[in-house]
């Protein structure tokens, strides 16, 4: 994998263009077939998430031209579309859903944080 592009911003608002990103290109995701090698899932069949087996960071992976890559990820942060990953975000928070957590310190460290620590 390489880092192809990067962009700052605040948490918030980088969480919400990453869901954003993530729920409009699903077509690029290799995560199906990474499951698929390791866990006995068939290419296009859905992966069951309740079951507890993935592979950290396997939601991470796209496979398309870097041409398509940049504008796809430019596009993720138009203020319009940080919107629309906000909702994601603030849904997946009301239910307890892992990977989009609050931030700073963890709970475990002092922090109101629920996943990781600040860096």
């Amino acid at each position: 994998a390489q880092i192809i592009w990067a962009k700052e911003g605040t948490y918030d608002a980088t969480l919400s263009a990453e869901q954003f990103f993530h729920s409009s290109n699903k077509d690029y995701k290799i995560q199906s077939l990474l499951h698929g090698f390791t866990n006995g899932v068939t290419l296009g069949q859905e992966w069951d998430w309740k079951a507890g087996k993935t592979i950290g960071g396997a939601s991470e992976f796209y496979n398309m031209p870097v041409k398509t890559a940049k504008a796809k990820f430019a596009n993720a942060w138009r203020k319009a579309n940080r919107a629309i990953g906000f909702k994601t975000v603030q849904w997946k928070r009301a239910n307890g859903i892992f990977g989009c957590p609050r931030g700073g310190l963890s709970k475990a460290n002092g922090g109101g944080g629920d996943e990781e620590p600040s860096l």
